[in-house]
């Protein structure tokens, strides 16, 4: 994760976990940078992957050397291997929305994932951002970006304010971690966080637009002020301008253009 110095990594550490009890850790799934991310924030950690981590041809070898579990069966089938490595001090790494999501947005939390609390750990939720924006899911090409990985507060076993069976806690967990994410996403995704998004539009689009582009966005201040000014929720009309030669002007709205912000 370090050698690649196009992207910045943080790590938002409040309460200053370190892993020495183990835990179910439950994150976000974007991109397959969330499984390198994981694993180096601590040795002992157990990954339970899926199919297409356990044969990858990049990762596979790596994750069966390491005794890392594939749930093809279910996590309720891993439990019981499981619960060696957790006498051993390992943390027990689940991604509980099964797959990795195209588009950011957190998918709904599968149930099977909670049933390792049949081990009786805590719950560590881990929220991760960044990763798809730098690696997005079918795209094996590595984009300048920020990673950011934020540890919130563990969750015990007897922590009944998320429910008592499986299908609660995995529902209220999942709108609990979509509210913690968003508030990061709104802290982060400033304008000067899309510019290389923004620029790699223009990349094929001639060198002089593409130059001009980065002077233009530069000079303006990655339009930090349309994104302070504009609201948030609302809608967004197109108008058509003419300009006539005496210098006066006439607008015409264009009502069949609109656009959710």
């Amino acid at each position: 994760m370090y050698i690649m110095i196009n992207v910045k990594k943080k790590i938002i550490n409040t309460a200053k976990e370190n892993l020495s009890n183990p835990a179910v850790i439950i994150c976000n799934h974007q991109s397959f940078l969330d499984i390198l991310s994981v694993i180096m924030l601590h040795p002992k950690i157990v990954l339970l992957t899926n199919d297409w981590v356990w044969n990858s041809p990049f990762f596979g070898a790596v994750v069966k050397m390491a005794d890392y579990y594939p749930v093809t069966a279910g996590v309720e089938g891993s439990v019981d291997l499981l619960a060696d490595r957790v006498k051993q001090g390992y943390s027990i790494v689940i991604f509980p929305e099964g797959t990795r999501s195209p588009d950011g947005n957190i998918k709904r939390f599968h149930k099977g994932a909670f049933c390792s609390q049949k081990i009786k750990l805590d719950i560590l939720p881990l929220v991760i951002h960044g990763t798809g924006n730098t690696m997005t899911k079918n795209d094996f090409l590595l984009k300048d970006g920020s990673i950011t990985l934020k540890f919130l507060p563990r969750i015990s076993p007897t922590n009944v304010s998320f429910g008592t069976t499986y299908s609660e806690r995995a529902k209220k967990i999942g709108n609990h971690f979509r509210k913690e994410f968003l508030l990061l996403s709104k802290k982060i995704e400033e304008p000067l966080y899309f510019k290389d998004q923004l620029l790699s539009s223009y990349i094929y689009k001639g060198p002089v637009l593409e130059w001009y582009t980065k002077f233009k966005i530069r000079n303006e201040n990655y339009y930090q002020i349309f994104h302070e000014i504009l609201p948030k929720n609302g809608k967004i009309f197109r108008h058509w301008v003419w300009l006539r030669h005496d210098g006066s002007c006439f607008i015409i709205p264009h009502h069949n253009d609109k656009y959710s912000v």
